[in-house]
C-alpha cells in the first residue's frame, strides 16, 4: 500500500481544497514556536506542505526569503493563485533538492505523517541537508499517546461516525480504510485512520520520546514541544498532535 499516494488523492479532493485554503494564518501554537527562532535566524524559510498557502503570508512577514511547496497539484495551484508573487513549487518532501540551506524549515499540519515511517526518514534526511547549522526545524506530528488512538485502531464503529447528516459518508470511508491500519506501537508508531477528511486519511502517529531520538540521529536537538490544545510548552493525552521546535546542532 502506498500511503503517500492514498493521502495525496484525498488532499487533491474538492473537500480538501476547501479545508486547506489560504485563510486562517498561523495557529497560536505555531506562533509560539516561531517565537523561539532568534532574529539572526530569520533570513530564509522553506515552507513545506503548504496546502493552499495558510502559512505563506505569515512566514513572508517574518523571513525575507521565502520558498514554499506542496505535493498536491491542486493545493499548489490554489496557493499560487492566492500568492502569485511568491516562490511556490510542486515538490515532494521525500525527495526535494534545492541545492541550498535555510535558516528555518516549517512543516505544518502534520504533513510528515502522510507517509510511512520508512519514508519519514527520507524526509528528515532532506530536512537535515537543507537546514543551516544552528537553523531550526518546526513541524507538527500526531501524538501516539492521544486518548482516542486506541479506539480508532481497534473499533470499526467509533463515536466520531455518529453524525446526523454525514454518517453514511463517514461510515463508507471508515469501512474502506479501517482494515489498512497498522499498529506498531512497540516501535513507536501506528498508522491510524482518524476522523480527518471524514475518515479519508491514513496518518502516522508517533511516540514523542522515540521521535526526539530520531531527530537526534539526523543532527537536531529538541528545543520545545507544545500540544495542539495548549497555550504553553507542554503536551499530554488530550493533544491529538504536537508542534516540535528542533535546532540543527552546530
Amino acid at each position: 500500500m502506498d500511503v503517500k499516494d492514498h493521502n495525496r488523492k484525498a488532499y487533491d479532493s474538492r473537500r480538501a481544497i476547501r479545508a486547506y485554503s489560504s485563510a486562517g494564518g498561523l495557529t497560536l501554537q505555531e506562533e509560539l514556536c516561531l517565537g523561539l527562532v532568534p532574529k539572526a535566524r530569520r533570513r530564509s524559510v522553506l515552507d513545506m506542505g503548504i496546502g493552499g498557502g495558510r502559512t505563506s503570508e505569515a512566514l513572508c512577514r517574518e523571513f525575507s526569503d521565502y520558498v514554499g511547496f506542496d505535493y498536491s497539484p491542486s493545493q499548489v495551484e490554489m496557493a499560487k493563485h492566492a500568492f502569485p508573487a511568491l516562490d511556490i513549487r510542486l515538490m515532494d518532501a521525500r525527495d526535494f533538492e534545492l541545492n541550498r540551506q535555510f535558516d528555518c524549515l516549517f512543516f505544518s499540519f502534520n504533513g510528515i505523517d502522510c507517509v510511512l515511517p520508512q519514508d519519514r526518514v527520507k524526509i528528515l534526511e532532506r530536512v537535515a541537508s537543507h537546514t543551516a547549522k544552528g537553523g531550526y526545524f518546526i513541524y507538527s506530528t500526531h501524538n501516539l499517546a492521544f486518548k482516542r488512538v486506541q479506539p480508532w485502531l481497534n473499533r470499526l464503529l467509533v463515536a466520531e461516525i455518529v453524525h446526523p447528516w454525514r454518517w453514511m459518508n463517514l461510515l463508507s470511508n471508515r469501512l474502506r480504510n479501517f482494515w489498512k491500519q497498522r499498529d506498531n506501537t512497540m516501535s513507536g508508531w501506528a498508522l491510524v485512520n482518524d476522523p480527518g477528511l471524514r475518515f479519508g486519511l491514513l496518518l502516522v502517529y508517533v511516540d514523542m520520546g522515540k521521535e526526539q531520538q530520531l531527530l537526534k540521529r539526523y543532527g537536531f536537538e529538541t528545543v520545545a514541544i507544545i500540544g495542539n490544545g495548549k497555550r504553553h510548552f507542554v503536551f499530554d493525552a488530550d493533544d491529538v498532535w504536537v508542534n516540535i521546535v528542533a535546532r540543527k546542532i552546530e
